[in-house]
């Protein structure tokens, strides 16, 4: 069976319909829901104060409930840039649910060997040297620290010799900081 992909709200409903979990879902949602259900759908019944029908689908909350017959291709879109499981599980809970997402998500790709292959190699960012400094003041690290007594402070650090500038201030703000670092850097006869 080739899977099925929803296009529209419209084939959606008509995959809802066929659905016969699903369409009684969608008829409790709408007329209310009986003391007891069968097993087969005690996953929507312990979620049924959360569900709700629009346009003739259902939704978990803002998540719209994938029919049956639509789970295959929707699992291949959630899979095709081969992303994990952590990111396919988060991208899912964004916009769909269906019982067993979680596990049929796990599923795909614990069977996919582009998945398996990159499962437990993190990116490898390439190192980055400082380059060798030749004289002070030629890279400079600059951070706040506060509020301390109500007041800010910007430090300044030299990288070549370790020589720190510690300026307090009212606040982090773009003014302020201007000011204290034109203080630093500039000889006030000139400003």
């Amino acid at each position: 069976m080739t899977p099925v992909r929803p296009r529209t709200t419209v084939q959606l409903l008509q995959f809802t319909d066929r659905h016969g979990q699903l369409a009684t879902v969608r008829h409790y949602v709408l007329s209310g829901w009986p003391r007891e259900v069968d097993s087969e759908l005690r996953h929507y019944w312990n979620r049924r104060h959360e569900l709700s029908a629009l346009g003739g689908c259902v939704l978990w909350e803002s998540r719209v409930i994938i029919p049956q017959k639509a789970w295959p291709r929707v699992l291949e879109e959630l899979h095709v840039a081969h992303p994990g499981v952590s990111r396919m599980k988060s991208l899912a809970r964004s916009y769909i649910w269906w019982p067993g997402l979680d596990a049929d998500i796990e599923k795909i790709a614990k069977s996919c060997g582009t998945c398996k292959g990159h499962q437990r190699s993190p990116p490898k960012a390439p190192l980055h040297p400082w380059a060798q400094l030749e004289r002070a003041w030629s890279r400079l690290h600059i951070d706040f620290a506060g509020p301390f007594l109500e007041r800010w402070f910007v430090i300044l650090s030299d990288a070549y010799c370790t020589w720190l500038e510690v300026k307090p201030m009212s606040s982090p703000a773009t003014g302020p900081t201007i000011r204290v670092l034109q203080s630093i850097f500039c000889d006030p006869r000139t400003t």
